[in-house]
C-alpha cells in the first residue's frame, strides 16, 4: 500500500502464498510518523525484497591527513552506518597499533538505519602510516575500512606544546610558507580551516591583551587557559576570546546568474534581469515597469552569525519625485527611497544572526535616463572582531593564529591593567547622612577596570563596617537589612 512505502518493513511470518505480515522497525524522516513495531497483514502473493545486515563505513577510506608526532590533536570522527536490520558489533580492530580506536562498548546493540559514532587517535609514526580498520557484525560479517595519515615531527610554533614563548611587546612573527606549520586545531567561528601557528603567553598581574592576524586571508585568532577547561588542547568549543577578520561568507556577483547559494523570490510580472553595465560587468536590475507599479525581488537568507550585508546600488532616473529605487530587511526600509542619475555607491548594513529577509523595490513614476535600479556585488561578511584590551587574570595562556594564506602576519601586545576609575551614580548620594530604612536599596555604577570590591557602612565619615567584604562578584546594588537581619 502507498502507506507502507514511507517506513522500513520486514517479515514477522514469512509467508507469501497465503498472506503474512509486516512490522515497522524503522521510519523515515517523516516529522509525526509513530509506527514504530506496529503490525500490518499483508494480502496474498505479496512479495516483498528481503532487508539484510548490512554495516557501511563512512566515508569509505579514511584520510586523517597530516598529523604531529607526540602531541594532541583532537581525535578524528568517523561513522558506521547501518543499512539493514538490527543487529550488534561484536569486536573491532586495527591492524596498525599507530591507529587506536575510542569505541562503544562491545558488544554494540544497533536499530535498524542507525548511525554509530567513533572516534580515531594516533600515535607516534614515521612517514605515512595506513591500516585496516575491522569491524565484526552480526552472523560473523565483517566490515573493512582502509586509513591512512601522514605523520611528521612539529617544530616551535606549529602546535601547542612547541608554542612560541613571547616575553617582550608588542611583538609580531611572519608566519611564510618555508616554515612547517600545518592545520592541527579547529578554530571557533564559521571562516575556512587553515594552517595555524601557536604563542604563549605568562602574566604575573592583571593585564590588558591585544592580538590579531594581518596580511593573510580569512585570519583568525582565539585565545585559551592554561590547562584548556581540561580538554587535550585547543578547540573549536574550549576557548576564552577569539577574533576574526572580516572575509566574504557567500555572496552573488551575477557574472553567471542569480547562482546558486540564494533562495531568490522574482516578481511575476516585472521580474528583476541579468544585465550587463560598467563597470561591474554584469549585475540585476529592475524591469521596465508601467507607471504607478513597482518591480521587486526577495530572497531569505540564514546568516550564522551576525555580519554584514554589502552591495553596490545605482539608480537611473530623472530627480524629484519620480521613480525610485528602495531596500528592505525584514521589512524596514533601509535605504529608503533613492533617485537621480548617480554613480555606483557601496552600501553596507549589519545583520544579526539568524533568519532574514532581503528585498530591493523598484517604484515608477514617470522616471527617465535608464529607469531602473542596478545592484550588483551582493555579499554577507561575518564581523571583524579582534581581540582588543581584552582583560586578563594572573596566569598562562595560549594564543592559536591561522590563516589560509600561505603567509600571515602574528600581532601581539600587552598593558597593565590601568587603576580602576571611580563608582559614580552612589544613591544616596556619595558623603550624605543616612536616615532612610534599613530596607532601602543602595546602588552604584562601577567604574571601568572594576575587578572587586568592598562596602563599608556606619556611622563615621568614611565608615568603617564591613557589610560586603572584597568580592569579584560585580553586584551594583546592596539591601543593609540584608546583612543585619533585620525584618
Amino acid at each position: 500500500q502507498q502507506s507502507l512505502m514511507k517506513y522500513v518493513c520486514y517479515f514477522v511470518n514469512n509467508t507469501t502464498t497465503e498472506g503474512g505480515s509486516l512490522q515497522v522497525i524503522g521510519r523515515s524522516s517523516l516529522p509525526n510518523s509513530n509506527t514504530q513495531g506496529t503490525i500490518y497483514d499483508l494480502l496474498p502473493n505479496i512479495k516483498l525484497g528481503v532487508v539484510k545486515e548490512s554495516l557501511v563505513s563512512q566515508p569509505e577510506i579514511i584520510d586523517l591527513g597530516s598529523r604531529p608526532n607526540n602531541c594532541w590533536v583532537e581525535p578524528h570522527r568517523a561513522i558506521l552506518v547501518n543499512e539493514g536490520t538490527p543487529s550488534s558489533i561484536t569486536s573491532y580492530s586495527c591492524d596498525n597499533n599507530y591507529f587506536s580506536l575510542n569505541f562503544p562498548d562491545i558488544p554494540y546493540q544497533y536499530s535498524a538505519f542507525d548511525t554509530i559514532p567513533y572516534n580515531i587517535s594516533t600515535g607516534v609514526g614515521e612517514g605515512i602510516e595506513s591500516g585496516i580498520l575491522t569491524f565484526t557484525y552480526g552472523e560473523n560479517k565483517t566490515v573493512r575500512t582502509p586509513i591512512l595519515s601522514t605523520t611528521y615531527d612539529p617544530v616551535t610554533p606549529d602546535v601547542w606544546e612547541l608554542a612560541r614563548e613571547v616575553t617582550t611587546f608588542p611583538y609580531s612573527e611572519t608566519i611564510t610558507s618555508d616554515m612547517a606549520i600545518y592545520d592541527n586545531y579547529p578554530k571557533p567561528g564559521i571562516t575556512q580551516r587553515g594552517k595555524d601557528a601557536v604563542f604563549t603567553v605568562s602574566f604575573d598581574t592583571e593585564t590588558l591583551l591585544s592580538t590579531y592576524v594581518s596580511e593573510g586571508e580569512n585570519g583568525k585568532v582565539a585565545l585559551y587557559q592554561e590547562g584548556f577547561e581540561g580538554e587535550g588542547g585547543p578547540k573549536s568549543d574550549n576557548y576564552l576570546l577569539y577574533g576574526i577578520q572580516p572575509s566574504i561568507v557567500f555572496g552573488c556577483d551575477f557574472e553567471s546568474g542569480f547562482g546558486t547559494h540564494f533562495n531568490w523570490s522574482n516578481d511575476v510580472d516585472y521580474p528583476w534581469i541579468i544585465t550587463s553595465t560598467s563597470p561591474y560587468n554584469h549585475c540585476m536590475r529592475s524591469s521596465d515597469v508601467v507607471k504607478e507599479d513597482d518591480s521587486n525581488i526577495q530572497i531569505t537568507l540564514d546568516t550564522p552569525e551576525d555580519g554584514t550585508i554589502n552591495f553596490k546600488a545605482k539608480i537611473s532616473t530623472t530627480w524629484g519625485n519620480h521613480s525610485k529605487g528602495y531596500f528592505y530587511i525584514d521589512g524596514e526600509a533601509v535605504i529608503d527611497g533613492i533617485n537621480g542619475n548617480g554613480d555606483w555607491i557601496n552600501y553596507s548594513f549589519d545583520i544579526t544572526s539568524g533568519t532574514h529577509t532581503l528585498l530591493w523595490k523598484f517604484l515608477e513614476n514617470n522616471g527617465g535616463f535608464d529607469n531602473c535600479f542596478y545592484v550588483d556585488d551582493l555579499e554577507y561578511k561575518n564581523k571583524e572582531d579582534k581581540i582588543i584590551d581584552s582583560q586578563l587574570v594572573p596566569g598562562t595562556y595560549y594564543i592559536v593564529a591561522s590563516s589560509t594564506s600561505d603567509s600571515f602576519t602574528v600581532h601581539l601586545d600587552s598593558k597593565p591593567l590601568p587603576l580602576p576609575e571611580a563608582a559614580s551614580s552612589p544613591t544616596p548620594r556619595d558623603n550624605s547622612n543616612y536616615y532612610g530604612d534599613l530596607s532601602t536599596e543602595l546602588s552604584w555604577h562601577f567604574g571601568e577596570y572594576t575587578t572587586e570590591y568592598q562596602l563599608l557602612f556606619g556611622e563615621n565619615n568614611p565608615p568603617t563596617e564591613v557589610v560586603q567584604d572584597w568580592t569579584a562578584s560585580l553586584a551594583e546594588s546592596f539591601i543593609l537589612q540584608e546583612s543585619y537581619g533585620v525584618c
